[in-house]
């Protein structure tokens, strides 16, 4: 994956209505195995991509934090948001029962962010659907909209998602960002 890729498949990972476990999600950075022989630049890369997943994470969590990684093309100045969104749209695929939760619930700010991100998944797909200037609309307008989308996402999660409770885990639960380790050698550190 590509680092915009990346961005946004982890803030897919990290925004999903139901929790995707590591060993789910990780073979999907590289479709496969990492492509290291070394064994300790497999490890490496692994704990690289491990740590910008908590980075994503914990800016999921705060309100206004997520920003997300995005190329810009220096000779036209159009920012390349199709690579991060296809990222958050694979991410998408690894939990779809919660994510159609999401495109039913009755909250009006999470229901228009799933729709925004579901609109820019077919204007990716297929941009030959949109004039010249709706195009470049939309294109300065993403930047903006993906931290309010991933904001009303997260907010509608937290409040009604049964997976989370209010207790704050403790040092050696394992961390709720689904790293699979415990909280005080994760996100607590």
């Amino acid at each position: 994956m590509l680092l915009p890729e990346l961005d946004g498949f982890l803030t897919g990972i990290a925004l999903s209505p139901d929790p995707v476990p590591t060993a789910r999600w990780m073979p999907r950075v590289w479709s496969g195995e990492p492509p290291m022989d070394d064994p300790a630049q497999r490890a490496r890369a692994v704990a690289l991509v491990t740590r910008h997943y908590q980075d994503v994470w914990l800016a999921v969590q705060e309100p206004g934090a997520v920003s997300p990684i995005l190329d810009h093309d220096e000779r036209t100045g159009e920012t390349l948001w199709e690579t991060w969104i296809a990222g958050f749209d694979l991410a998408m695929t690894l939990a779809p029962d919660g994510w159609n939760r999401l495109r039913r619930a009755t909250d009006p700010a999470a229901v228009a962010a799933f729709a925004g991100f579901s609109r820019l998944i077919g204007h990716a797909a297929d941009p030959g659907e949109l004039s010249d200037g709706d195009y470049q609309a939309l294109d300065a307008e993403v930047p903006a909209m993906i931290p309010v989308w991933a904001d009303a996402i997260a907010q509608w999660r937290d409040e009604s998602d049964a997976r989370r409770t209010t207790a704050k885990p403790g040092r050696n639960d394992p961390c709720p960002c689904g790293s699979g380790r415990k909280h005080k050698k994760c996100c607590a550190a």
